[in-house]
């Protein structure tokens, strides 16, 4: 048996400036995904398959929480294969891409998937899935490890266009290890209306974590539950992409405030991080995915000397917009999130020497 991890992920900022060439700054944080590749045959594990065929009906049975599903992947014939909802479809197509990207020999595999991540909301569990998938089949690949290096940004950034239609790569990026980085972007492709950049590098930035993970005399970083959303991340963001100008604008302001928030962040300066987040906050009111409610809910944080703005997607119906960074008094950010019914948790990584994949 071999097994792969990933970690979820968090972005503090640049979830559509990044789409026009901006850096986009992100985080690994404490949720892993765990892929294990049972075995090559799937016949030992019928059992398993079969107990849990009548739970892959629902509709995030892709990787649900807390729980191991089990895929027979039948390689000759993907027909075949156990993949009942649009997501373990997409699934199955992620491994067959990458079963041939990495030049393994196999007819069929059995895969199994745990996850501590939650679905829909901004962790990245898609993205995770997909890293954590690559450092499990790698394993089987007779290709040279440092040829696959060079390719690793590109091919889970492919990988994940199964799940999201046209990904930018920022999500897989980030998700690859734990820790504060930053995402750079460079332009893939372009017309008169859609240019398309997506993750080129990843930069780690080791020094930003002490700060960002160290609550000092009651203040830090937080991130809040507010639900699920109720369009999805490919919706979002044709949405924002047919304003283009709107995001153009965006792009514009935004290097400025990357700047003060990493100052603030580096410094421990609560002026210039509220600012920056604040300003962030507004900017992605202005192109639309922050529904009325989480405003009135921002507002209300920023009236206590707290700053939050969404992390990821957000939303264009609903109320809910998934995660929101936020950054103040922890105990008000606690107090506030419980009056919404929304859940506050403190900001934590994993750390960096865990094994990420292994042989058993």
């Amino acid at each position: 048996m071999i097994e792969g991890r990933a970690c979820g992920k968090l972005l503090l900022c640049g979830e559509y400036a990044a789409l026009f060439g901006c850096d986009a700054l992100g985080i690994g944080v404490q949720s892993q995904l765990r892929v294990r590749i049972l075995s090559e045959n799937c016949d030992s594990h019928a059992n398993l398959l079969d107990s849990t065929a009548q739970a892959l009906e629902a509709p995030q049975a892709l990787a649900d929480k807390d729980k191991t599903n089990f895929f027979h992947i039948d390689l000759t014939d993907l027909s075949k294969s156990v993949a009942r909802t649009q997501a373990s479809k997409s699934l199955v197509l992620v491994v067959d891409y990458l079963v041939k990207q990495l030049a393994i020999s196999a007819s069929e595999l059995c895969v199994a998937i745990d996850s501590e991540i939650d679905q829909n909301k901004g962790f990245g569990s898609s993205a995770a899935l997909c890293c954590a998938l690559f450092r499990a089949l790698r394993q089987l690949s007779p290709l040279d490890r440092c040829e696959l290096e060079n390719k690793t940004i590109t091919i889970l950034r492919q990988c994940e266009d199964y799940f999201h239609g046209v990904s930018s790569g920022i999500d897989t990026t980030i998700c690859w290890k734990p820790g504060v980085c930053k995402v750079k972007t460079t332009l893939l492709a372009t017309d008169d209306h859609n240019p398309r950049f997506v993750a080129s590098l990843r930069e780690d930035v080791p020094g930003l974590s002490q700060s960002l993970f160290h609550n000092h005399s009651g203040w830090g970083w937080a991130y809040i539950d507010s639900g699920t959303p109720r369009s999805s991340t490919q919706e979002c963001v044709q949405f924002v992409l047919s304003n283009s100008q709107k995001c153009r604008e965006y792009a514009q302001s935004y290097p400025h405030y990357l700047n003060q928030l990493l100052s603030g962040i580096e410094n421990e300066n609560q002026v210039d991080i509220y600012i920056a987040i604040s300003h962030m906050h507004q900017s992605l009111c202005h192109l639309g995915i922050v529904p009325q409610a989480i405003q009135v809910f921002v507002s209300e944080l920023q009236t206590q000397g707290c700053c939050a703005k969404i992390s990821g997607a957000g939303c264009i119906r609903g109320d809910a917009a998934g995660i929101l960074i936020a950054y103040g008094p922890i105990q008000t950010m606690h107090q506030i999130s419980q009056k919404y019914n929304f859940s506050c948790r403190v900001l934590s990584t994993l750390g960096t020497d865990l094994t990420y994949e292994k042989r058993l």
